[in-house]
């Protein structure tokens, strides 16, 4: 009874002292692997006992780690090694900084707007002028249906980038509306086309809001507007429409 009982005790200290064995290094074939035909006399061993203390307790190390003389190489440029990192972030601040102090130039293309404000205006439209917060004035067109045609509905146009309310193709999507019995207020946002002001995201999104609240005023009711962007007014026109 007492050799059953203690038969599973020694198979499990046999079982762990052949995993300690197989886990052991192997000081020859480490040697052999380190070493170096220019290795000066008697380096080698040195080099060995420390590459087998390394590699015993942790396995898979890089071989710049496991070689002293590699090491010692990596250690000497280590400081040039960060001064390019450091180096590299300054360069990526500095880049996101430049480009979100320069965003709305970026992405509102104002300039090319002013060019494109210079479309004729159609039969029976009007030039207005919408105040916005801040008391900017707002370059807009309004286009009456004619009355046998008139649905009673009212179509805030917004324009996309780069465009004015005022240009050729915009005063022609204008017309094709009104031809459908609709009746349309587009306006130009801050610094685009007409408008005087900075363009930003902010602004758009306002003055959208401000040339809807104009048609409150002249009394249009909220269920007869229909809110129309393009391009760039997409977003002014689901800001508003929330």
């Amino acid at each position: 009874w007492a050799i059953v009982k203690a038969a599973p005790a020694a198979a499990l200290a046999l079982t762990q002292k052949r995993k300690s064995a197989a886990r052991a290094p192997d000081l020859s074939r480490r040697c052999f692997m380190n070493q170096r035909p220019w290795a000066r006399p008697g380096h080698h061993s040195e080099q060995c006992r420390w590459s087998v203390d390394i590699i015993g307790e942790t396995p898979g190390l890089p071989p710049m780690f496991m070689n002293p003389s590699l090491s010692r190489g990596f250690r000497r440029w280590l400081p040039a090694i960060k001064l390019v990192a450091a180096l590299a972030v300054l360069a990526l601040v500095a880049s996101l900084g430049w480009l979100k102090w320069h965003e709305d130039e970026l992405v509102f293309h104002t300039e090319l707007s002013h060019a494109r404000d210079m479309g004729e205006m159609p039969a029976g439209a009007e030039s207005v002028t919408i105040t916005a917060a801040g008391g900017y004035g707002l370059a807009a067109v309004l286009l009456r249906a004619e009355p046998a045609q008139d649905s009673g509905f009212w179509v805030l146009h917004l324009h996309g980038n780069a465009d004015s309310a005022f240009s050729v193709g915009q005063l022609h999507h204008e017309e094709q509306l009104r031809a459908l019995g609709l009746n349309v207020l587009a306006v130009d946002y801050r610094g685009f086309g007409r408008s005087s002001g900075v363009a930003s995201e902010l602004h758009i999104d306002a003055d959208a809001e401000a040339a809807y609240q104009e048609l409150i005023r002249r009394g249009v009711p909220p269920r007869q507007i229909i809110i129309w962007g393009h391009s760039l007014g997409t977003g002014p026109a689901v800001f508003v429409a929330s």
